[in-house]
């Protein structure tokens, strides 16, 4: 029991993060907000875009995969822009006494990162759902593993080595920082976009992961049998 609901609770948790940065983007498109308003108007948005995807779910799990992959297809073909115009406009002087501060404050780093790969829980999640799982689930979260380490690795590398420490240390946004280094405002939106798309994506495979853990949990008996009811209309 114990398991299941930290599993739900820690996935539900990472979808409303997901969610707040979503409604974080105000910032940049409300600039003459006071603080108190802009902080309401994000929970407003987060909340909003929950109760999408919540329908969007119920309606289809087809059309949420659906969704999904057109999402994860343009954050991958952007984050693949941002390295190739990114390779040549390296200044490797930028990586010198790259630790000034020892080894400590990269394991605090790391703590931030971690969020990431709890992804890795949701594929195995939606089992029930997935053709021929036993196959497709670990080659899903093997490629996923992969694929994200390695574009984590390039987009972190180039914009180190595109950014001058002082910049790097002054944003909150560095890949918008280097993709306006690059190639001015038009791929500097076009990285903002991505990074919604990467909120809106995480979102939507939390809500679709996390509301199979009580499903599951219930046919276990370890919840009430309520939970393990599936609709006869959109099956």
């Amino acid at each position: 029991v114990f398991s299941g609901l930290a599993s739900w609770f820690s996935l539900s948790l990472k979808s409303a993060f997901a969610l707040v940065g979503i409604g974080a983007f105000l910032e940049y498109l409300l600039p003459s907000v006071g603080d108190i308003r802009l902080y309401f108007l994000i929970k407003v948005v987060a909340a909003s875009f929950c109760i999408i995807f919540i329908l969007i779910n119920i309606f289809s799990v087809k059309l949420t995969a659906r969704l999904q992959n057109m999402l994860v297809i343009f954050l991958l073909l952007v984050c693949s822009l941002y390295v190739i115009l990114g390779v040549k406009a390296i200044n490797f002087a930028n990586f010198k006494n790259f630790m000034p501060k020892g080894i400590g404050p990269f394991f605090s780093v790391v703590g931030m990162v971690f969020i990431s790969y709890g992804g890795l829980t949701k594929i195995a999640s939606i089992a029930e759902d997935t053709k021929n799982p036993s196959k497709t689930i670990p080659r899903g979260m093997f490629l996923s593993f992969f694929v994200v380490q390695m574009l984590y690795c390039l987009c972190v590398g180039i914009t180190i080595g595109i950014l001058s420490p002082q910049v790097l240390t002054t944003t909150l946004t560095p890949l918008t920082q280097g993709a306006l280094h690059l190639g001015g405002v038009s791929l500097g939106i076009l990285l903002s976009l991505a990074a919604l798309t990467a909120f809106i994506s995480t979102a939507n495979a939390g809500i679709i992961s996390s509301s199979r853990i009580p499903m599951a949990m219930a046919k276990d008996d370890l919840l009430p049998s309520k939970f393990s009811s599936v609709s006869k209309r959109f099956n």
